[in-house]
């Protein structure tokens, strides 16, 4: 394990826009996935398209101008808490259950041949994210990032918009816990860890079209009250195993909560940070478009 290390690498103004689906007012508001989901993957599509447009326009002056009349669309933050879900990435493989012979991840779902769209009740989604299975629920943050990795002062970089990813999530703890290297990466797997614990509290995964990245991080607030983090019994999450006595079980209310939640942060003020941290970390400006809904 080590702790927090600054990458800043852009020193542009440019500006991010950030949508919300956290409700003050509705502390339980869950999100269902496939909303989300749709609304990220038609920004990014849209940001993705418009770069395709603009290159085709090389070479021809009179649709350059005619396409340079347009902005090309806005990076995006989106914030939410969702309701139940499992999601497999790309590295997802249905094999035995056997660790030894290379599992599927999913406990107790044995040689099945299919993935099936369901697991103890709780829907699967397959997606383009990198990474394997990993589970969304009440309790844990999630931030997608819509950001175009071309824009000039940016760098091309996927395992450094990772890092930078970690970062953010570094700097956003450090915030929400006032204190200072607690929080850090691990040398064989992606994410954030509290360190003593050696122990995973945010696992990041990203896909990128035409270097648009999309998807994000889960930061676990809050498994414990009313058994919300379940579903992470149903899962090997990303992939690692019981073995190696690591996982993702840590959250904020057992690391740093004193069993009452007295110190647990809001998702609004969860969310808050980590918008602040990008805004650091990336060097853009956020501007909130207010609630998802």
């Amino acid at each position: 394990m080590f702790p927090s290390r600054i990458l800043k690498q852009f020193n542009g103004s440019s500006k991010i826009k950030v949508l919300s689906y956290l409700n003050s007012n509705h502390a339980t508001l869950l999100t269902p996935f496939e909303v989300t989901w749709n609304v990220m993957k038609n920004l990014s599509n849209e940001k993705a398209r418009f770069k395709r447009e603009m290159k085709l326009a090389e070479g021809n002056k009179e649709l350059a101008e005619e396409m340079a009349k347009f902005p090309p669309p806005e990076d995006h933050i989106i914030l939410v808490q969702h309701a139940p879900t499992y999601t497999v990435g790309r590295n997802f493989r249905m094999t035995s259950d056997n660790k030894k012979e290379g599992n599927n991840n999913f406990k107790g779902l044995g040689e099945a041949e299919e993935l099936p769209k369901f697991h103890g009740g709780i829907p699967i989604f397959k997606i383009e994210r990198g990474g394997d299975v990993t589970y969304h629920g009440p309790g844990q943050l999630t931030a997608y990032f819509v950001f175009d990795l071309e824009k000039e002062g940016r760098k091309k970089d996927l395992r450094r918009f990772v890092e930078d990813l970690e970062e953010v999530v570094i700097e956003a703890l450090n915030q929400l816990t006032g204190k200072k290297n607690i929080v850090g990466r691990d040398e064989r797997n992606h994410g954030v860890w509290v360190i003593k614990e050696k122990r995973k509290i945010a696992a990041v995964g990203i896909a990128c079209n035409r270097w648009v990245t999309s998807h994000g991080v889960g930061i676990n607030l809050d498994l414990v009250e009313g058994g919300r983090g379940a579903g992470f019994d149903g899962i090997r999450a990303c992939g690692i195993g019981e073995e190696e006595d690591e996982g993702v079980t840590i959250c904020y209310r057992e690391a740093w909560g004193g069993g009452n939640g007295s110190s647990v942060p809001t998702m609004e003020e969860a969310g808050l940070e980590v918008v602040r941290a990008f805004e650091e970390v990336f060097q853009v400006r956020a501007e909130w478009n207010g609630n998802g809904d």
